[in-house]
């Protein structure tokens, strides 16, 4: 006999769900309640999303006005999708830590991969500077991953990382 697992219940994000947010967004099953004009800096492709009519309602709401019928954003992650959030709303106080030999290379990864994925080239340029120079300068663990960053290399063919 085989068992129907439910599937997760849908969460709101604890930081990135805002009262005042205008579009609401499913990634995996976590629910992300932000401003649209956070999403449509740096000439993103959510701003090509947003700027399409809506399709007719019939009376329902439009999607990513609701709850019960966000956008749903398929293959992305949640935690992905979260640190591309901070980094658009993170005060430059916040970035500092980046800078430091021991700041968190995952996170500079995960921000230049996703904003390459969704076009925000100001966001991608700066978290690519940042990851070439602590490449370059060896402010890495010994035992990172390097599989991400040849994973965005190849994804990017960023000329940033050949080797002479």
């Amino acid at each position: 006999m085989v068992e129907n697992t439910p599937p997760n219940p849908v969460k709101r994000h604890p930081e990135y769900y805002f009262h005042d947010g205008s579009v609401i967004i499913l990634v995996e099953d976590t629910l992300f309640k932000v401003h649209r004009s956070m999403l449509v800096k740096d000439s993103s492709i959510f701003g090509s999303m947003f700027s399409l009519p809506p399709p007719e309602s019939n009376g329902k709401q439009f999607e990513g006005q609701s709850d019960d019928n966000p956008l749903v954003l398929q293959g992305e992650t949640a935690v992905r999708f979260e640190r591309l959030l901070w980094s658009l709303y993170a005060l430059p106080c916040d970035f500092g830590p980046l800078y430091k030999p021991q700041g968190d290379l995952n996170l500079i990864i995960d921000i230049a991969s996703v904003s390459h994925k969704y076009n925000f080239q100001r966001l991608e340029t700066w978290a690519a500077n940042l990851l070439t120079t602590k490449i370059q300068r060896k402010q890495y663990p010994s035992n990172i991953d390097f599989l991400p960053i040849l994973d965005y290399a190849i994804l990017t063919i960023d000329p940033r990382f050949e080797t002479s």
